[in-house]
Formats: C-alpha cells, structure tokens, sequence
C-alpha cells in the first residue's frame, strides 16, 4: 500500500494504470440476513441489499487488504485483513 502512496505522488499516471490492473479485486463474499457483504484489495468493504445488482461502498477506513468477512450473532459485522489488523462494528461503522 506504501509503493501506490508513493507512486501517486511520483507518477499520478502509472498510479491510474496500477490500480486499473489491481481493483477491484475480491477476496471475500458473505451472504447473511439478506445481505452481501464484500471484502478485498485496498481497504474495500461493501454491501448489497439486492442480491449484488448493485453496491455500497463502505467509506474507506483501511488502506490494506481485507481476507475476511463475517458477522457476529448480534449482527455485528467484521472485517480482518493483514497484519492482524480487524475492525468490528455495525454495517455504518466497520
């Protein structure tokens, strides 16, 4: 994540076509109490209320990967990506 800060600010160009190549990209999917959630490159989190027609995404709180997607029995939802970093809190909060 520090070489595409760092590329943005040496070379906005080549930062355009990297991230073109890299995103979206997506490493996790959950399906529960009628909605979907996604995980993946670059801090992305979303959320679809229409089986994945369309989707919101979550305002960036993380500028690495997220692996995992889940939610807990209070309706929780978490997300956990690299280096141990995990975040938790409702679908506005995460």
């Amino acid at each position: 994540v520090d070489y595409l800060a760092d590329l943005k600010e040496q070379d906005p160009a080549a930062y355009e076509q990297e991230t073109a190549f890299i995103l979206p990209h997506f490493n996790r999917l959950l399906i529960a109490e009628g909605m979907m959630y996604l995980a993946g490159e670059m801090g992305l989190v979303a959320q679809s209320d229409d089986l994945g027609k369309t989707w919101q995404k979550f305002e960036p709180f993380y500028r690495g990967s997220f692996f995992a997607v889940d939610q807990t029995s209070d309706n929780q939802l978490i997300v956990a990506g690299l280096r141990g970093n995990a975040f938790i809190g409702n679908a506005q909060q995460v």
